[in-house]
């Protein structure tokens, strides 16, 4: 389901990194060189469900969903999971094909993301992976995963955010993507708060929550 043109004009500047209240410049593109893995070696770890991101693409709000993608650098071979807000993956695609940023462009980017059913994105333009660059390390979701997992969906979808709390280790910006990612893997529904930029979870009165993300099928 594509997005209406209000909304899609309420959120125009919102497809480019540092220009959505919440997005920070952060650390660069060193995280993806630093721990990315070869383009034929590895599958992702997760897929993320079509209902789930096909509702976060199709979400074109101030408080964007999260998707869980794989991005490919078509220029170092090299590519690695992890999630961004939707409106951020549209910008990549809209930098990457030379989409026009008015109503039909941002259309047309919608209309590409929905059509990747791999959610594997293959960026040649620098400012394309630039606005997908990733700020943590692999080894932060492994971390996350372990801190959350004494507390239940049930408990998350009730408000309980642990990771919004300074006394956490897992409160800065750079860990914001890697708790979406354990949210997605866990079947819930993250979405960035347009105020504070924080990771919330949608309950059932807000977003549809989805079965969880498909894990990794080993031999």
């Amino acid at each position: 389901m594509l997005p209406s043109d209000n909304n899609i004009r309420h959120c125009l500047k919102t497809y480019v990194r540092g220009n959505f209240k919440g997005q920070t410049m952060g650390k660069m593109w060193k995280f993806l060189l630093l721990y990315a893995i070869t383009l034929p070696a590895v599958a992702a770890e997760y897929t993320q469900s079509a209902t789930s991101f096909e509702a976060a693409v199709s979400n074109i709000s101030t408080s964007p969903s999260y998707v869980m993608v794989t991005i490919a650098d078509a220029n170092t071979g090299l590519e690695r999971q992890t999630c961004t807000t939707a409106n951020l993956l549209a910008g990549a695609i809209h930098f990457e094909y030379g989409l026009a940023f008015d109503l039909a462009g941002l259309k047309r980017a919608t209309e590409l993301a929905l059509s990747n059913t791999s959610h594997r994105f293959i960026f040649t333009k620098q400012a394309a992976l630039d606005n997908m660059r990733i700020e943590f390390a692999p080894q932060d979701l492994d971390d996350i995963r372990t801190w959350l997992a004494p507390v239940s969906n049930q408990e998350l979808m009730s408000g309980a955010h642990p990771w919004t709390s300074r006394d956490t280790p897992y409160s800065g910006r750079r860990y914001r993507s890697a708790v979406a990612c354990v949210l997605i893997e866990r079947g819930l529904s993250p979405y960035m708060a347009d105020l504070s930029g924080q990771v919330v979870v949608a309950g059932s009165k807000d977003i549809p929550v989805y079965a969880p993300a498909k894990g990794p099928v080993h031999p």
